[in-house]
């Protein structure tokens, strides 16, 4: 069963078997709808398919779980000393190996009791 749908004064012809579903209301955009319509606005000449689309919003997922994921170990690293934070006015944060705790950082490294989070 196929759907037309009314779309920029184009006809388009949507599987039903795919997204839509006859209990969901038109009046409610599914949850990314925002995103995915931002990203078009924003790259106007863009053109992917479902698999496309999903697989650039997955890899931003990831990405952004990576940034916050280091961000959490550079805090840490920080707090126990490992690292230095230096940041000049108005500019990012640089971080660096605390040459005084060379060798403890070293020993935490080698430690095979697993002081990190799981994940």
């Amino acid at each position: 069963m196929r759907r037309v749908l009314r779309a920029t004064g184009e006809r388009l012809a949507v599987p039903v078997a795919h997204w839509w579903r006859e209990s969901l209301s038109v009046d409610v955009a599914p949850k990314r709808t925002r995103e995915v319509l931002g990203y078009f606005l924003h790259h106007p000449r863009a053109a992917d398919s479902l698999e496309g689309v999903a697989r650039w919003r997955l890899r931003e997922e990831a990405i952004h779980r990576s940034v916050d994921e280091i961000n959490a170990a550079l805090v840490w690293l920080v707090a126990q000393g490992f690292l230095v934070e230096k940041s000049a006015s108005g500019a990012r944060a640089v971080f660096s190996l605390n040459p005084r705790r060379i060798a403890d950082a070293a020993c935490f490294m080698d430690d095979d009791e697993g002081h990190e989070a799981a994940d």
